[in-house]
C-alpha cells in the first residue's frame, strides 16, 4: 500500500509530519497565478488601480493564520507579493523593498501575516469552546516553542516588544503604529516624489518640463537609490 505524505483538506495541504512547507508553497503558487491573472486582464489600467485590484483579488492568503511564521518558506510568499507590487506599479525589479508598503499605504507582508495570526490566537484564547481555549492556552503558555501557535505568539510578541503574557495588547493599531515608526521622514518624502512621478508617467498628472524618458529615468533613479 502506498504511503501518502501529503493530502488536501479544506483548501490546505496537510503533511504527515505537520510541516507547513507544502501548504505555504502551494499558497505562494496560487498567489503568483492570481497576480498574473489580474495584471494580464487589467494591465492597461493606471498603476494605482492595478495595485488596488491586487489587494482586492489576490491578498486573501487563505489559511495563513495556521502557518508557522518562523517557516523559511514564508519569505517566498513575501517575495512573490513584492514582485507583484513592483509589476503593478511598473517599477524596476531592483526597487527597494522599503518603498513598496509606503507607496501602497499598507503593512509589509510579514506584518500583515503577523497581524492576522495574532487576531486568530486572541480569538482562540477567548473562544467560547473550552477545548479550543485549552489547546490555545497550552500551546501559547506551556508548549511555547514546541507548539506552532506558541512559536507564532513568541514571534509576534517579540517583533512588537511585548511578552506572551501581554499577547492581547498586540492589536492592529499597535502593529500599524510600530510599522509607521520605522518609516523615516526621508523615506516618506522619497516615496511621495516617486508617486508623483508614477502619476505623471501614467498620465494622471501633467508635467510639461519633463518628457517621458526623463520621467522614467527619474523613477528608476529613485527606486534604486
Amino acid at each position: 500500500m502506498e504511503y501518502v505524505n501529503e493530502w488536501p483538506h479544506l483548501g490546505h495541504i496537510v503533511s504527515a509530519d505537520g510541516n507547513d512547507n507544502a501548504d505555504i508553497i502551494n499558497r505562494r503558487n496560487i498567489l503568483c497565478g492570481q497576480i498574473n491573472n489580474v495584471l494580464c486582464y487589467f494591465g492597461k489600467c493606471q498603476s494605482v488601480i492595478k495595485q488596488k485590484l491586487l489587494f482586492a483579488y489576490c491578498y486573501s492568503l487563505y489559511g495563513n493564520v495556521l502557518w508557522d511564521l518562523n517557516n523559511r518558506h514564508v519569505e517566498s510568499v513575501c517575495v512573490t507579493w513584492r514582485k507583484g507590487l513592483r509589476r503593478a506599479w511598473s517599477l524596476p525589479s531592483d526597487t527597494h523593498c522599503a518603498l513598496l508598503p509606503v507607496l501602497s499605504n499598507t503593512l509589509p507582508v510579514i506584518d500583515e501575516l503577523a497581524k492576522r495570526s495574532v487576531r486568530f490566537l486572541q480569538r482562540c484564547l477567548s473562544s467560547d469552546s473550552y477545548a479550543v481555549r485549552f489547546i490555545a492556552n497550552y500551546g501559547v503558555y506551556v508548549g511555547r516553542m514546541f507548539s506552532p501557535i506558541g512559536r507564532n505568539a513568541l514571534f509576534c510578541c517579540s517583533r512588537y516588544g511585548f511578552s506572551t503574557g501581554d499577547l492581547f495588547k498586540v492589536t492592529p493599531t499597535v502593529i500599524h503604529k510600530h510599522c509607521r515608526s520605522l518609516i523615516s521622514c526621508e523615506l516618506r518624502s522619497v516615496t511621495l516624489v516617486l508617486l508623483e512621478m508614477i502619476s505623471v508617467r501614467d498620465g494622471a498628472f501633467c508635467l510639461h518640463q519633463f518628457d517621458d524618458d526623463v520621467v522614467k529615468s527619474l523613477i528608476e533613479c529613485i527606486c534604486s537609490h
